[in-house]
């Protein structure tokens, strides 16, 4: 399958380790990956990168609850890709935030790879959203 056919994932997380365990990963199971250390993407630059599924870190630095909403709403622009929050947050606490904020699912940062595998390919283009 060519690079271009392959879905896309932005993962947004202020941890270098996490980017690299994460882009090593997706890339052997079929995705081409994107990463950021900062989750404010100017909007022709998440454009240009069209990603079909945006993984965003809770615990970035500088970004408080209160903003994930704008922060969702901006990450999904008009395209209706899918925004999924990913923490070392409780389960609880991630659905909780998940539904008010509007994002479309939620990870906690366990280490079980099929957890996230799972999930993106709930999240995959023409795949079935949970």
């Amino acid at each position: 399958m060519a690079e271009t056919d392959l879905p896309v994932v932005l993962i947004v997380d202020d941890s270098e380790f996490v980017l690299e365990l994460y882009s090593a990963l997706l890339e052997e199971t079929g995705w081409k990956v994107e990463t950021r250390t900062n989750p404010f993407v100017d909007a022709a630059e998440l454009s240009a990168m069209a990603p079909d599924v945006v993984l965003l870190d809770l615990g970035i630095p500088g970004v408080e609850d209160g903003d994930l909403p704008f922060l969702v709403r901006s990450l999904r622009g008009g395209s209706g890709r899918h925004v999924v929050l990913h923490s070392g947050r409780t389960e609880d606490e991630l659905r909780q935030i998940a539904g008010a904020c509007g994002a479309d699912g939620y990870l906690c940062k366990s280490g079980d790879e099929t957890q996230l595998l799972d999930l993106l390919e709930s999240h995959r283009p023409g795949g079935s959203v949970p």
